[in-house]
């Protein structure tokens, strides 16, 4: 690809819907890609999954957060 910039972004459509976005050099979106897909697929084959950090969780004002920190 001719570009040294990538843009990812994370849409979270439960309500309130919210979109993370995110700039990266060209070498850092590939080190973020390596590791996702490597923590996915690690994650696939043990069945375990982390939940995110309860910080950014509240941050992005996950609509899931009571299923993952009910108990704290």
């Amino acid at each position: 690809m001719d570009a040294d910039r990538a843009a990812a972004e994370l849409w979270y459509l439960k309500s309130p819907m919210k979109i993370v976005r995110h700039i990266y050099t060209f070498t850092e979106a590939e080190q973020r890609l390596h590791g996702l897909l490597s923590n996915y697929l690690e994650a696939l084959e043990n069945n375990k999954w982390p939940a995110a950090d309860r910080a950014y969780c509240d941050r992005v004002e996950c609509g899931f957060r009571n299923r993952c920190w009910s108990a704290t």
